[in-house]
This record gives C-alpha cells, sequence and structure tokens, in this order.
C-alpha cells in the first residue's frame, strides 16, 4: 500500500455569522464567540485517483468537539487520537469528493478552536 499527502497549508479563509470571510493561515485560532465561525479551505480533487484510492482528510486540532463538512456534507470522524493537547482526526471523504471542494471546520457553540494542520492522505492498493 502506497500513501501520498497533500498538505492544506493555504489559503483558508475564518468565516463568522454575518461576518466577509477573512483570509488566514495555519495555525488558526477561533475565540469562544456566541457566533458560529467557520474554517474553510477549498481544493481541487487530487488528481491520480483510482477506485481503489482511498482518501482522509486529517486535522490536527485542540479539541475533538467540532463539526466538519466538505460541500456542505457531514463528514463522520473515523477516528480520532490524542497525543498531549492535540487531537489528530482522520475524517474519510473517498465517496464525497467532487471536482472542486470546500472543506468547513466548525466549533461547536461557545467553544474556541485552533486548527494546527491538515492534510489530504491518499492511500492506494498496490
Amino acid at each position: 500500500m502506497t500513501a501520498h499527502t497533500i498538505r492544506l497549508a493555504g489559503p483558508w479563509e475564518q468565516q463568522t455569522e454575518g461576518a466577509i470571510a477573512e483570509p488566514t493561515v495555519l495555525p488558526c485560532c477561533v475565540s469562544s464567540d456566541e457566533r458560529p465561525t467557520a474554517l474553510i479551505r477549498k481544493f481541487h480533487r487530487p488528481s491520480g485517483l483510482t477506485d481503489k484510492s482511498k482518501i482522509h482528510i486529517i486535522i490536527t486540532v485542540d479539541t475533538d468537539s467540532l463539526d466538519a463538512t466538505l460541500n456542505g456534507q457531514p463528514i463522520p470522524a473515523s477516528d480520532c487520537q490524542r497525543s498531549g493537547s492535540w487531537f489528530q482526526i482522520s475524517l474519510d471523504v473517498t465517496a464525497m469528493l467532487e471536482s472542486f471542494n470546500a472543506l468547513s471546520i466548525r466549533r461547536h457553540e461557545n467553544q474556541g478552536l485552533t486548527l494546527r494542520t491538515a492534510v489530504i492522505r491518499i492511500q492506494d492498493d498496490d
């Protein structure tokens, strides 16, 4: 099995309800606020995928209390591991990818969120 990783370093947007989206970079901290706030990263479908490709978005965050969507559809976490004060959450997006995609990570209401890293991991069975 071979694996390939694509960093989702930037550009990210921080979108607070009722405000204009602002550009941001990782790591990015969203303060606890009463207004819903999302971190959004748009990207194209990776090239070279096959029927055997498994695609996960792996995020490193300071909480496991968040909602992630791809193109407006909820992404269930397929794995969550804690390392110190950070959580590494794996999101299986294999069946959800379109030619152009929008990943949204939203903290639960009234909670802060720090997004440290985000990558796309592509695994192919050889």
